[in-house]
């Protein structure tokens, strides 16, 4: 029975032998899964594994060359409002003189910008998002003075001035200290627990037990899908990261396969952290 006021969780994306190139190159090939409201999904794979391209395609700025990929039973390109991107911070040029406000202001392009007036709801549901990301006190900050971490939230606080129930995090966590990650996740995990999906595509394995209720593991195609817990095994990390990948089925939170025991990781089972 489900509690009053429980978002009820339902499939909200959905890709189907999804495929993209670039030129002859096959940067995803048959890539098939599908995500539930109300879920945070580390996305992992190498690089060049096809993380920000599958990104992208969901966010309907790439197209396919093969396949579906629904959002919300749409195509990307009729659900863009639907999906907030946080791109990652390399790929954002913080010398453009914008504050923490301006750049939550753009996520109500259409309705809004910095160069025309908003409206009263506009400038509501700004200092609501920037609010829920704590980052209300600092929205005069210019953000190229801010630190990686406050740079995300206000990214996050822009996806959400978009009205998105889908939040597509790329790399979020890369320059942003172990605090300011840990604080992300926080927020992330109350936005989810209101029932919006949240993908983060992410390089760290040592926290995804504790971060994620799914992985996606992604190198062109979908190796596996699944609680942390059960996803990496051995073949699975092979087929992420080659030969050497399978050093890390033996390596845990706090063991490192080659000293010690671990009294209760027995023989054959999957780490529960990695």
């Amino acid at each position: 029975m489900v509690e009053i006021g429980t978002p009820v969780s339902r499939k909200i994306i959905e890709a189907v032998d999804a495929c993209v190139e670039f030129g002859s190159e096959l940067a995803l090939d048959d890539v098939t899964f599908s995500v539930m409201s109300g879920t945070m999904t580390g996305v992992v794979g190498p690089n060049g594994g096809g993380k920000s391209t599958l990104f992208n395609a969901l966010a309907g700025v790439q197209e396919l060359a093969h396949g579906s990929i629904y959002i919300n039973g749409k195509s990307p390109k009729h659900a863009r409002g639907e999906v907030g991107y946080v791109p990652q911070r390399e790929r954002v040029n913080w010398r453009f003189p914008l504050s923490a406000r301006d750049v939550v202001s753009l996520g109500k392009t259409g309705r809004a910008s910095l160069f025309g007036r908003s409206t009263p709801a506009d400038e509501r549901s700004i200092e609501e998002s920037l609010r829920r990301v704590e980052m209300w006190d600092l929205r005069n900050v210019l953000v190229d003075k801010m630190s990686g971490g406050q740079r995300q939230r206000v990214f996050l606080a822009r996806a959400l001035a978009q009205g998105a129930g889908i939040l597509l995090l790329d790399e979020a966590f890369s320059g942003v200290d172990v605090g300011s990650q840990e604080g992300l996740v926080e927020v992330l995990k109350v936005l989810r627990d209101e029932g919006k999906c949240i993908l983060m595509a992410t390089h760290d394995l040592n926290t995804l037990a504790d971060r994620f209720d799914e992985v996606i593991c992604l190198n062109r195609h979908v190796c596996a899908q699944g609680s942390p817990e059960t996803a990496f095994t051995p073949s699975v990390l092979e087929e992420l990261y080659g030969p050497h990948g399978s050093m890390f089925a033996d390596h845990w939170q706090g063991h490192h396969g080659h000293e010690g025991h671990n009294p209760d990781h027995e023989p054959g089972e999957n780490p529960t952290s990695l």
